[in-house]
């Protein structure tokens, strides 16, 4: 199978450019709060991973209609089919997004009532801005889908760079030039929460005036079960991606609850570089599993190694010019939470490994190794709770001793993965 550098920058761009504007989305609030007092940095972090964590599934499932919509255009040029599975989809999201909408609200209002501290106050108090959000966010996804699926892989990326820089421009004017009387995290939920309402009603907009809509009409059974069967196939990575965030949130909780505001301010800022940075390779991992199944499926392994490889290069590439991106935004930008340096050059070092592990897990995942990477899940994020609760009692969460740690333990599973990806893809002809 022979397969260049450019052509996977090309199957993969979509996918890179959708993971990407999302995370710099992110990364944007998390530097406006930067200039303002630690404690609504901290809440920020809270909210990001609380979003992410509603986002999980419905962002799976985007993947999972965006693989439909693409298989289906590639062999039938006629919207109908499609078009009415992009209704049933409407409703679908939809009704996820309402429903976790109230759990987030719900359970920000518990965490209010266990914890007392300011950063889950702060969070409780943007709670009816959150759930908004997640509406809105959940009714633009399915529209998302259909264009990148259909094609518009451009457009879809200039809509991305127009909600971003609604959101900057809009939050720059609340906080520093409006100077409203509303809390920053909140007007950082309110900025995010007009620039996806644009988004969405551009995405509409865009697919009307094409006349992707004009001919919906319900939606037929076997429509209805296609649905279904895409929803399944959206579950086991939402799980995945679900448990990563949901990690993510409950370490921000117990840090508030234990460390100082200073320290979980700082976690903020380095996962908010953090999620940019690794951008790249989640954007490339749904190409890697098409490339490595076809490979399966032709039965020729042999070639695997060198697809891997190329798959692992082109991704550090992109990671490598979004790190130097990320050095120049904490040295000019980050003036209130800068990192240091070392604390930079290991998030560097683990996101390079994050890369090998990455197609490593895929590759596990295409030959159905279900259980070897639910188990290295597992053990890593055992490993990790354990070093933070360390890190936390006796180095009073000392950042470069904890990344240290984190990378040392991705060293470990990079050997495991490699014995267990050889193993898989080699010992059988």
């Amino acid at each position: 199978m022979q397969l260049s550098r450019k052509a996977i920058f090309k199957k993969s761009y979509s996918l890179v450019l959708s993971d990407l504007s999302e995370a710099l989305l992110l990364l944007t609030g998390v530097l406006f709060m930067s200039f303002e007092d630690e404690q609504y940095l901290a809440a920020t972090g809270l909210i990001d991973a609380a979003l992410l964590c509603c986002l999980a599934y419905g962002f799976a499932l985007t993947d999972s209609f965006q693989r439909f919509y693409a298989r289906h255009f590639a062999r039938n040029k006629s919207g109908n089919c499609s078009s009415q599975v992009l209704l049933k989809s409407v409703l679908h999201f939809a009704g996820i997004g309402v429903f976790l909408a109230l759990v987030s609200f719900g359970s920000a209002a518990i965490l209010s009532y266990l914890f007392s501290n300011a950063t889950v106050q702060l969070f409780y108090e943007a709670a009816p801005w959150f759930a908004v959000l997640v509406t809105v966010y959940y009714f633009a996804l399915p529209f998302h889908s259909f264009l990148i699926g259909k094609g518009h892989t451009r457009l879809v990326g200039w809509l991305a760079l127009v909600a971003i820089v609604i959101n900057a421009l809009l939050l720059w004017l609340i906080l520093h030039v409006w100077h409203w009387s509303m809390l920053p995290t909140n007007a950082l939920l309110y900025a995010a929460l007009v620039a996806e309402s644009v988004w969405l009603i551009l995405l509409v907009g865009f697919c009307q005036y094409k006349g992707y809509l004009s001919f919906i009409k319900e939606a037929a059974p076997k429509n209805n079960r296609l649905v279904k069967v895409i929803h399944k196939t959206a579950v086991y990575p939402g799980l995945s991606a679900l448990s990563f965030h949901l990690g993510t949130t409950f370490l921000i909780v117990y840090l508030s609850w234990c460390c100082a505001e200073q320290h979980v301010a700082t976690l903020t800022l380095i996962l908010g570089f953090w999620g940019v940075l690794i951008a790249p390779v989640n954007g490339m991992a749904d190409a890697a599993n098409n490339d490595f199944s076809m490979l399966y499926s032709r039965r020729k392994n042999a070639a695997f190694a060198v697809v891997r490889m190329k798959y692992v290069e082109v991704a550090a590439v992109l990671s490598g010019l979004v790190f130097i991106q990320l050095l120049i935004v904490n040295e000019l930008f980050a003036k209130a939470q800068q990192l240091d340096f070392n604390v930079m050059v290991l998030l560097g070092v683990l996101a390079l490994l994050t890369i090998i592990n990455k197609f490593d897990f895929v590759a596990l995942l295409t030959r159905l190794e279900n259980n070897s990477y639910a188990g290295v899940k597992l053990f890593y994020g055992t490993a990790v709770g354990l070093a933070v609760i360390g890190c936390t009692l006796l180095l009073n969460l000392e950042l470069i001793m904890l990344l240290t740690a984190i990378c040392v333990m991705q060293l470990f599973i990079t050997q495991w993965l490699y014995w267990r990806v050889k193993k898989v893809w080699f010992s059988v002809g």
